[in-house]
């Protein structure tokens, strides 16, 4: 059997950013996304883990309103809070994303216009 889930929808808020502890310390960030669901109207609010290289390019070219679409695995966990409650939290875990929209005041890049018929460079 496999986990996996696809969810596209946009981010609810910009990426929090924090790092592990240890001897090699690794990038891990925290958004929610909201995805519509058929019936008009409604929206679930997925929370979303993103780890490493993959959570600083979603920190550096997306933020609040982006749509994205991610991949990854549905985590269930259990743990006890500080008054010995139990507790369960649920988050996808993102192996894999792609841009739909990317923040706009992020960066800055200019369109270019490409003459194929008369571009030298071309290796084919």
């Amino acid at each position: 059997m496999t986990n996996k889930i696809i969810l596209i929808g946009n981010m609810c808020n910009d990426i929090d950013v924090k790092y592990t502890t240890g001897e090699t310390p690794i990038m891990v960030g925290r958004f929610s996304l909201a995805v519509a669901r058929q019936k008009k109207g409604e929206t679930d609010f997925i929370p979303c883990v993103v780890f490493g290289k993959a959570c600083e390019t979603l920190g550096q070219y997306t933020g609040k309103g982006s749509k994205i679409c991610v991949q990854g695995r549905l985590q269930i966990d259990k743990y006890t809070d500080k008054e010995g409650n139990s507790k369960t939290s649920t988050n996808v875990v993102v192996s894999d994303f792609e841009f739909l929209s990317m923040k706009e005041n992020k960066t800055t890049t200019e369109t270019q216009e490409w003459d194929v018929e008369n571009y030298t460079d071309c290796p084919f």
